[in-house]
């Protein structure tokens, strides 16, 4: 019964996940290649966020000066 339950769980998880892709998929012209793009975008912000990078994170803006 557990096993079950356990099954029901991921099988929940994994519909959660892939959800907005098949919905892109079917209603859209072309979605494919959107849901396949939204993929791609979404894995690489999730990739950079894991390593800890920001928008600025090559940049030092401590001694910086404005001039206007």
């Amino acid at each position: 019964m557990q096993s079950v339950l356990r099954s029901m769980g991921v099988m929940g998880e994994a519909a959660r996940r892939v959800g907005p892709y098949l919905m892109l998929e079917m209603l859209l012209p072309g979605g494919t290649v959107l849901a396949l793009l939204l993929f791609l975008y979404r894995r690489r912000s999730a990739a950079r966020l894991a390593r800890g990078a920001t928008l600025f994170s090559h940049r030092d803006f401590r001694n910086s000066t404005i001039a206007c």
